[in-house]
């Protein structure tokens, strides 16, 4: 009988259904709740499953059919991954604030410099400088956007208007270090405006174009980025001489 699967709690509210609905077409609601329910197995323990409704009319007749799907694994892993998000939650948040302090040490000396000796020093390094403070400010967002994403609780963003060209051109910016130290050459061709998380197209862009420079072999890398129209859509393309 259906009710040897049923908690003994569901018993009394499964017999109201049953009768209530004995010569419908609309399934009892057997375990109690829609989704993910508790069916219990033969030792008394209780256990997840799925349950999926048909009936059949026969005869005149409605027969009221019930597959019932152990999902215990699938719950299990769902609760690892509620337990391995909270995780990284905690870590980014405590990674972002140990970030924070050097980062304001980073470019409140960066500003001294510029303060007491730009007057010493010549467009190349007060170039220098400049970039030095921008990539700084650039590490912040960074950081706190890494918190925003790890929480549990983040609302989805909604998408919006991202110029490509400029996100395209901070990345560049950001990659200046391990372009200069690569040698290496990055073009990037006319970019559209498109509808989308500003935060995680640069973040792709910017790991897209990091391989290209990082597996180059011996030789100068070569990249170049661009976009061209199909159809309703933009397709992207990062080119490079690498592996």
């Amino acid at each position: 009988p259906l009710t040897r699967f049923i908690p003994e709690r569901f018993h009394a509210r499964h017999a109201d259904y049953v009768e209530q609905h004995r010569d419908t077409e609309t399934p009892p609601d057997a375990f109690g709740v829609a989704g993910i329910a508790s069916a219990v197995r033969i030792s008394g323990e209780e256990f997840p499953v799925e349950v999926s409704y048909s009936n059949v009319v026969e005869s005149d007749a409605v027969l009221h059919t019930l597959i019932i799907r152990d999902v215990t694994a699938r719950v299990r892993a769902y609760k690892a991954l509620e337990r391995s998000n909270l995780d990284l939650q905690q870590f980014a948040y405590v990674a972002s604030h140990d970030l924070k302090t050097p980062l304001r040490s980073i470019g409140g000396f960066v500003q001294l410099l510029e303060r007491n000796h730009a007057d010493k020093l010549d467009e190349k390094a007060l170039s220098l400088i400049r970039r030095t403070a921008a990539a700084v400010k650039r590490l912040e967002q960074l950081t706190e956007d890494l918190l925003s994403y790890a929480r549990i609780d983040a609302e989805v963003k909604q998408f919006g208007p991202v110029d490509m060209a400029e996100v395209a051109q901070e990345v560049v910016h950001l990659l200046d270090a391990a372009i200069n130290t690569a040698d290496a050459a990055v073009t990037i061709h006319e970019m559209p405006v498109v509808l989308g998380d500003r935060t995680q197209l640069a973040q792709l862009l910017l790991n897209l174009v990091g391989n290209s420079i990082k597996y180059c072999r011996d030789r100068a890398p070569v990249v170049e980025v661009s976009a061209a129209q199909k159809d309703q859509e933009w397709v992207f393309s990062v080119k490079d001489n690498g592996i």
